[in-house]
């Protein structure tokens, strides 16, 4: 499996990568893409609707997509697209969103938690990592984290967003570690079945370099 660890490896220019935190209990995710000015960046969205820029702080692991020079440039700029556009909040949601219009603006009523928001740039290019359809909710966990996000949102001040997603319907949850393991996968897009197993060998290495 490829893991870097961002504290020794740095990303190379010109690739698409996935990238996780080194917690387990609160994990995040985001990616990381090579911007206009030529930086090599992270992306992630943030609980109170924040898109963030920043370098790939040294406590993250990154794998890239598998993906060809060609593709890789078009959703780098897409993402410079996205962050530029992004002028109001982004909705935090549990609900898998339709993404981006062509010009990366977020769809009304759009909303991503911080994993569904890189898989939604994917499958906005029809690179889909993962096989959503194939899916399935897991109701304890799922709704474990689902009080998790409520509360932290509550205890945050953010209230407005803590109501919203109370009314939310159950949804599956997509892992950032899911989404992780899935993209050094030889194959896309990744089955439930498989992406479960390889998130089980991501979760191990985190706890082994954390």
């Amino acid at each position: 499996m490829e893991f870097h660890r961002a504290a020794r490896d740095q990303c190379p220019i010109g690739i698409i990568a996935v990238a996780i935190n080194n917690d387990n209990d609160i994990p995040h995710s985001g990616i990381v893409y090579t911007n206009n000015s030529g930086g090599i960046v992270f992306c992630d969205l943030l609980l109170e609707g924040k898109l963030r820029v920043r370098k790939l702080p040294n406590h993250y692991y990154w794998t890239t997509a598998k993906l060809d020079p060609i593709d890789a440039l078009q959703i780098a700029a897409f993402v410079d697209l996205i962050v530029q556009r992004a002028n109001a909040p982004v909705r935090y949601s549990f609900i898998y969103p339709d993404g981006f219009d062509a010009v990366g603006r977020i769809l009304n009523g759009a909303g991503f938690t911080c994993t569904t928001f890189v898989s939604a740039i994917f499958d906005h290019f029809q690179f889909h990592i993962v096989d959503l359809a194939t899916w399935r909710v897991r109701p304890i966990q799922d709704a474990k984290f689902r009080a998790q996000v409520i509360k932290l949102a509550a205890d945050n001040g953010l209230h407005h967003a803590a109501a919203q997603l109370k009314e939310e319907p159950a949804y599956f949850r997509l892992k950032p570690w899911e989404l992780f393991g899935s993209a050094t996968h030889s194959r896309y897009p990744v089955r439930f079945c498989q992406a479960k197993k390889l998130a089980k060998i991501v979760t191990k290495l985190v706890r082994k370099y954390a």
